[in-house]
Order: structure tokens, then sequence, then C-alpha cells
């Protein structure tokens, strides 16, 4: 067990989970952000809300990286047209 009261230990984390530092979090959402929180959970097929909220952050920091290095995200449309994600 840490050191830190902030840190919870759950019996069903895996190993790797378990050597890391966990934070418990209260997340208070409209019902809209809850409603896309709880679609995107279902079209991703996650396990969690954690899980999706993991990889929305994973996604968002690639994309953040690489806007602030000066890149561009580009998405091609299905009729070929292209258009530009702007995040800043």
């Amino acid at each position: 067990m840490s050191k830190s009261n902030e840190t919870v230990h759950h019996q069903d984390f895996d190993e790797r989970t378990a050597q890391k530092n966990i934070y418990k979090l209260n997340l208070a959402l409209d019902s809209e952000a809850k409603r896309e929180l709880d679609l995107l959970k279902s079209q991703a097929k996650k396990a969690s809300l954690v899980d999706v909220i993991r990889t929305a952050l994973v996604a968002y920091k690639l994309i953040l990286d690489h806007q602030l290095a000066g890149g561009r995200i580009i998405f091609r449309n299905a009729d070929n047209s292209e258009e530009t994600l702007r995040l800043l």
C-alpha cells in the first residue's frame, strides 16, 4: 500500500496497474456529456467509462502534441474532400 491517502488499491487491477499510483476522482457531468460518454463506450466496445476516458486522453495528447509541433490533422471524407482538425 502506498503512503498517499489518495491512492486506491483494488483486487481486480492487473499487475501492471497495481504498480502505479491510482487516484480516485469525482467527475461531474451534465446529462448530455454522460450520454456522449456512454455512447462512446458502446461504440468503442470499451469495458468501462474509465477505459473511454483513458483512450480519449491518449488521443488528445497525440493530437495536441502533433499540433504544438507545427503539424496538422487532416480528415479525408468519403467523398475525398478534406477537413483540418483544429484544437488550438
